[in-house]
């Protein structure tokens, strides 16, 4: 052991820079502590348990795994408390042994140094055998005394084969133990000798090991000699021994003990878990009604708090699901009832759009008649001017042609009386078509309220789907799908009433320019009936021709300009009443669409029905 206090007064400078060793017990105690501080233990622990259970497959309770984990952990922390309590008392005891043997050689150094200064070996020899080595010495751990003289020289030994031995180059027994003494060392020793300094040093003798303690013999002038004490650490050994055999007991005492209150720990732990375990299960099984109770006021307590509280939400949201699933169920009646309502109501107005096309097409058809009743006419009127033109230039044939202008006349008159038999059927036409588009406006208000409703139907729906949550999302989309068709609805009774009043008004006007085309036919007949009596004038009295067939010129091109104004009015009528019947085979198409709509609305409705009854049967299952 490398001393650890120099002579006072002694000034000494080493070249070899020597690192001072500290005592084993404080090494250990700072690296367990160290362990211990880092939590190193805890983390190393559950390392291994995971990979443990893991490996094994091995199912282990929440309060085995507390038991195993602490068990372990105490076994550690006991573990390291007696190897620590071992160094220390293994460095106590040799501290005092060295204290010891340091005081003795002291003592006997001074005790020595008359001797060695007279040279008188005799007294060396009365302090070497009153000092008893082995089993009868009063230090049992006494091995031997040696007295050695300034030039390493053995003087006296317990020991007498010794004696007379030269120590100068196998200074602290190098032999012994070679391997544990480097030459910067033995340099080092041999130094500090030469100065007088106390050492002591642990060498092993066989397999004993022996503390041995150096002090020097300091004369007046120069260091006379050395006295070297060697004491056996068998006692040591043996009493360390025992300790190791108390340290086991009492640990295992300890833990049998520490394994019980753990285990009645563990008990006392894991019950509220257990209990939350069961009302867990239950819960899992649907039943709401149970709660856990547990009064331990710590954090169990709190959990158990927490899971009541949940318990109760998850309660309250149970039963306003409920009650909100049989308000879906009563709306989704009502909107598959109003749908299939509003699908029959619209087919009403297909069947009913589908008829008034039909009879534009037959007024289209009675229009195009007139209009070619109208251009015979015409052609009627052309031709009796050509004949006027002819009675004109040729008087001679005056009478033949007064008979054939007679003849026409009868003619354009039957005529003139079919073109007003015909204006009048169209007249009761367009009246019928304006009475028909009027009930058409109606129905299409009526439909126009429809959409209205189930607007505001799709409107409630979505409401009572955003109060639904999350499963009131598939309900929310078919609202809003349903409330897309109602727009779509309003959008086109909005484009069939406007087409209505256009068609409303088209027969309007048709019937003004009726009322306007009698009464030019009524001054037609009138016009030919005075064709015909001048004609009879004609027969009567031919010196009036010249001036009959004058009148007859003049009348016969108002009847050209009016027939062409007829023609016109009827060309309008064929057009007006061609747009009626498109406008109406469109109002048709959208009907159908609409149905079409409102068919998909119905299959959604019973699709949310059916919706609505599975959420209703799956909220059942819970015990509220």
């Amino acid at each position: 052991m490398i001393p650890r206090r120099l002579a006072t007064g002694d000034s000494f400078i080493l070249n070899t820079t020597i690192q001072i060793r500290k005592r084993r017990g404080t090494l250990m105690i700072s690296k367990w502590g160290n362990l211990l501080k880092n939590n190193v233990f805890n983390k190393i622990l559950t390392k291994i348990f995971k990979k443990i259970f893991k490996k094994v497959n091995i199912k282990v309770s929440f309060s085995m795994k507390i038991i195993i984990m602490f068990s372990t952990m105490l076994l550690l922390i006991l573990s390291i408390m007696a190897v620590m309590l071992y160094n220390c008392q293994s460095t106590t005891l040799e501290d005092e042994l060295e204290k010891r043997g340091k005081i003795l050689s002291k003592n006997i150094a001074n005790s020595c140094i008359n001797s060695m200064l007279i040279k008188d070996y005799n007294v060396l020899r009365q302090i070497v055998q009153g000092l008893e080595v082995g089993e009868n010495a009063e230090d049992l751990a006494m091995e031997y005394i040696a007295i050695i003289d300034e030039n390493y020289v053995v003087k006296e030994h317990n020991n007498d084969t010794l004696k007379g031995t030269n120590l100068k180059n196998i200074i602290n027994l190098k032999e012994i133990n070679p391997d544990k003494i480097t030459t910067s060392e033995l340099s080092y020793k041999k130094a500090l000798q030469m100065m007088g300094v106390e050492q002591s040093e642990t060498i092993s003798k066989s397999q004993n090991a022996v503390l041995e303690i150096t002090a020097p013999i300091i004369g007046p002038v120069k260091n006379l000699g050395y006295v070297k004490i060697g004491y056996s650490k068998k006692p040591i050994t043996q009493e360390l021994g025992s300790l190791i055999l108390e340290i086991c007991i009492i640990t295992s005492l300890f833990i049998v003990i520490s394994i019980i209150a753990c285990i009645f720990m563990a008990r006392i732990f894991t019950k509220p878990i257990y209990t939350i375990v069961e009302s867990t299960k239950s819960l899992a099984m649907g039943d709401l009604t149970k709660t856990v109770v547990i009064n331990t006021n710590d954090e169990f307590q709190q959990l158990a708090s927490s899971f009541n509280m949940a318990i109760e939400k998850l309660n309250e949201l149970i039963k306003s699901v409920i009650l909100s699933t049989k308000d879906v169920n009563e709306l989704g009646k009502k909107v598959y009832d109003g749908s299939r309502e509003t699908s029959e109501i619209s087919n009403q107005i297909g069947h009913t759009v589908d008829e008034l096309a039909k009879g534009f097409q037959e007024q289209v058809n009675t229009t195009n008649t007139i209009m070619d009743t109208i251009v015979e006419l015409d052609q009627l009127i052309k031709e009796i001017a050509e004949k006027a033109e002819l009675v004109k230039t040729a008087s001679d044939n005056t009478v033949c042609a007064a008979h054939e202008g007679e003849e026409s006349v009868s003619n354009t008159i039957r005529k003139m009386n079919e073109v007003d038999e015909s204006v009048k059927q169209m007249f009761e036409v367009v009246k019928t078509l304006g009475d028909k588009s009027i009930k058409i406006g109606e129905i299409v208000n009526l439909i126009s309220d429809i959409a209205s409703q189930t607007n505001l139907l799709s409107l409630n729906a979505a409401i009572e789907a955003a109060r639904a949550g999350e499963q009131g999302r598939g309900f929310a989309v078919v609202a809003d799908e349903v409330r897309k068709l109602a727009e779509k609805s309003v959008n086109s009774t909005s484009q069939i009433e406007s087409i209505i009043l256009e068609i409303q008004s088209s027969a309007a006007k048709t019937v003004q320019l009726m009322n306007l085309n009698s009464q030019k036919l009524t001054e037609g007949t009138e016009t030919i009936s005075v064709t015909e009596k001048s004609l009879k004038k004609i027969m009567d009295a031919a010196q009036n021709t010249a001036g009959m067939v004058e009148d007859i010129s003049s009348a016969t091109f108002n009847q050209t300009s009016k027939s062409k104004e007829v023609v016109s009015s009827v060309e309008t009528l064929v057009v007006t009443t061609q747009q009626a019947a498109s406008c109406s085979e469109e109002v048709y198409a959208s009907v159908q669409e609409q149905s079409a709509r409102l068919m998909e609305i119905d299959s959604y409705s019973e699709d949310l029905n059916k919706i609505a009854n599975d959420l209703s049967d799956k909220v059942m299952q819970f015990k509220v």
